[in-house]
């Protein structure tokens, strides 16, 4: 959808050509999603009425303004802290707009969260990679392996939802709850939902592509036979 505006401005509307046609596709994108929110308007057709959309063509053009705009916004360290410090808050104060009913306020909070959270990511993503090579090597590593993450990370969180049940003493059913269990919200269960969600889906394909090389191994060595 974002590729289809863009070339749509930029070939059509003379005073709208680059970051301007980006421009105006990212005020367009908040202004829509103010208006759906606002009024209650839904997409019937789609997941969300359309909110999630709205948002992914938002953060399209912001990443396109983020280029552009790249050496004045990375590699300064006073700058990824007030980001730091801004997506604490925001994490604390649930500035977010991904919700199944997002407010008005979302409009305004999650494109700039978005956008501080990112900032934050790319720079200490920088220094990971300047100066931490385990951790740089890991990173790459689960981005190689995301589709798998992707793919198994729900299953996976059904171990940590069969804990909490236990420690809870929760009903069993809960452990259908999508995506994890939200009962008792503000304990500490996030970080092991975070852990086994991406070590659990790493764990199964190193033991999967462990086994698939082994048997390869075996089939080269009899067909060598």
């Amino acid at each position: 959808m974002f590729l289809v505006l863009y070339l749509l401005l930029d070939r059509n509307v003379k005073w709208l050509k680059g970051n301007r046609a980006v421009a105006a596709i990212a005020v367009a994108a908040i202004a829509f999603a103010w208006f759906k929110i606002y009024y209650g308007l839904k997409i019937v057709t789609v997941v969300q009425g359309g909110i999630r959309e709205t948002w992914g063509v938002l953060f399209f053009a912001l990443g396109v303004l983020f280029k552009r705009f790249e050496r004045y916004l990375t590699g300064k360290w006073w700058l990824a802290l007030l980001c730091l410090a801004f997506t604490i808050v925001g994490a604390h104060e649930h500035w977010a707009g991904m919700n199944l009913t997002p407010k008005v306020k979302d409009v305004l909070t999650l494109p700039l969260t978005g956008l501080a959270g990112f900032i934050m990511v790319h720079y200490f993503a920088t220094l990971t990679d300047r100066y931490g090579r385990v951790g740089a090597r890991f990173l790459a590593h689960c981005g190689q392996m995301s589709l798998y993450i992707y793919i198994f990370h729900i299953a996976a969180f059904k171990v940590v939802s069969l804990l909490k049940i236990m420690y809870y003493n929760l009903e069993f059913a809960q452990i259908g709850s999508h995506m994890v269990i939200h009962d008792h919200l503000h304990d500490w269960f996030w970080i092991p939902y975070t852990i086994v969600g991406v070590g659990l889906p790493l764990l199964w394909m190193a033991v999967y592509r462990h086994c698939i090389n082994k048997a390869k191994q075996r089939q080269a060595e009899s067909n060598g036979e």
